[in-house]
């Protein structure tokens, strides 16, 4: 778990993968200015590579990557056209770092494409151009999402290693 965070602020490793050089830059700046952490790939075989050997808390990744097509991870295939390739890269973090959100970003959104997207756990869906507030706004609370999941398990993991010793109780 890469994530640190106080009540004011939550500093995020964030995994952007997206093979527009010029968005991944404007997306990756919307993030730095709140102190998220941002990697930046442009493929689908990067974003498994980075997920093999990094640790995130969230993953933006654009829906379709017309260069990533014949990538693979698993059993999956990113189609011809690169239509799928978000959908890799989230099963992809759910396989790696099951702890990770991940946002799917695309500028060719339907009911179709964001119902599969969800149903194969992704956080949530948006659509380009960004709106960079929604976007900040929409990263910062699945990053908090991670944040309260984690803090919850350390704190289940505390209660099951103390026990109830020493609690004196009366009815």
């Amino acid at each position: 778990m890469a994530i640190s965070g106080n009540d004011n602020s939550i500093a995020a490793q964030v995994l952007i993968v997206e093979d527009e050089p010029d968005h991944a830059d404007v997306m990756a700046d919307a993030l730095r200015k709140p102190g998220h952490v941002c990697t930046i790939v442009d493929s689908v075989e990067n974003a498994v590579d980075e997920l093999r050997h990094g640790a995130f808390d969230v993953v933006v990744t654009d829906l379709r990557m017309p260069a990533s097509a014949g990538t693979a991870f698993e059993d999956r295939s990113v189609a011809g056209d690169g239509g799928n390739a978000g959908l890799i890269v989230l099963a992809a973090a759910r396989t790696l770092q099951p702890q990770v959100e991940t946002v799917m970003v695309t500028a060719h959104g339907d009911v179709p494409t964001a119902r599969s997207a969800f149903k194969e756990g992704a956080y949530d869906f948006i659509e380009k151009p960004l709106d960079l507030e929604v976007f900040r706004n929409l990263v910062n609370r699945a990053a908090e999402t991670v944040l309260l999941r984690t803090r919850n398990a350390e704190l289940e993991e505390k209660l099951e290693l103390s026990g109830f010793e020493g609690v004196v109780v009366a009815s």
